[in-house]
């Protein structure tokens, strides 16, 4: 349980979650999606490790990305910036 509280600790500090073989073969990354300050769902990624890369700064950077659009629309503004790339 000292293990889990401590994992939440670090994914309120950073903002999102990293999973490597939670579910074996797998390999996750996820962001909350915001309305206001409470959170209202997620945006995850899953792969298979075999096709998830070692450094995980693109993946984190795109569910970032859009966990931040969806909280734009779930704030109530329609048109948020699109997505670059």
């Amino acid at each position: 349980m000292a293990a889990f509280t401590g994992s939440l600790m670090h994914v309120r500090e950073a903002g999102y979650a990293v999973d490597r073989e939670e579910i074996a073969g797998w390999g996750a990354v996820a962001a909350p999606v915001l309305w206001g300050g409470t959170v209202c769902g997620a945006v995850g990624v899953l792969k298979p490790c075999s096709l998830m890369p070692e450094d995980l700064a693109v993946p984190i950077s795109a569910t970032l990305a859009a966990a931040e659009r969806l909280s734009v629309l779930a704030a109530g503004h329609m048109f948020p910036a699109p997505l670059a790339g």
